[in-house]
């Protein structure tokens, strides 16, 4: 390669919409289609997930033809492991295999700066019943939950370490469904995201850091499609 080289950008697009996670972004979180931003109801679900941004990461790489080309990854989250990188696509998009190429290069190029890069897909990212369950359970985030509550919590693991969901909400009482909610959204009860939430599904209070910690294998396990190689 010579001493010239031109430099293509992929500048970042226009937002399209924006909502405010106060406790994983110190600003609202912009996106640019429906399917990026169901992909941050997923990653701010996840307790393991620390912060998030969008559009926040500059990558500079080399194509094929030795032509440096930047760009702009969709998401970047702030892990209990360190930074990770997802980039959101269509199912049509990734069936390109020039895109693949591209998103092959700036995958490797993230490796190299220390970060873990993942292709996520629409059929990923809009898996039901795990999305549903996401989004409804978010709804109540910001619900207010009292150090009575993760008491009683805590005495419900200490007393068995499943409940069913209709009867945690009997011994929450007051509120009880809406506490319960809340008490998912912020990592204090685990559930399993692939079977439809019923009053019979099993809850699993949290009752130390380390099992809201292990939250990472689940996204791992459940959430991640692929690392491209």
């Amino acid at each position: 390669m010579g001493s010239f080289r031109r430099i293509i950008r992929r500048s970042p697009k226009r937002t399209i919409g924006a909502f405010c996670y106060q406790a994983k972004s110190d600003e609202d979180l912009a996106w640019e289609s429906t399917l990026e931003r169901d992909m941050l109801y997923l990653l701010g679900f996840f307790p393991s997930i620390l912060k998030l941004s969008t559009q926040s990461v500059e990558l500079n790489y080399l194509d094929e033809e030795q032509i440096e080309r930047v760009a702009y990854p969709d998401i970047l989250a702030q892990t209990i492991f360190g930074e990770t990188i997802f980039e959101v696509k269509s199912d049509f998009a990734v069936s390109d295999s020039e895109e693949l190429r591209r998103l092959r290069q700036v995958a490797a190029r993230a490796r190299e700066t220390g970060r873990q890069y993942y292709l996520m897909t629409e059929s990923v990212i809009r898996l039901q019943p795990r999305l549903s369950i996401v989004k409804l359970v978010l709804r109540y985030r910001h619900f207010p939950v009292h150090d009575r509550h993760h008491a009683l919590l805590a005495a419900l693991a200490a007393e068995k370490p499943e409940w069913q969901l209709q009867d945690m909400v009997e011994r929450f009482q007051a509120a009880g469904l809406e506490t319960v909610y809340a008490l998912i959204a912020c990592g204090r009860i685990r559930l399993d995201l692939s079977k439809p939430l019923t009053p019979m599904s099993l809850l699993y209070p949290v009752s130390s850091p380390d099992q809201q910690a292990s939250h990472l294998e689940l996204l791992a396990n459940n959430l991640l499609e692929r690392e491209l190689k």
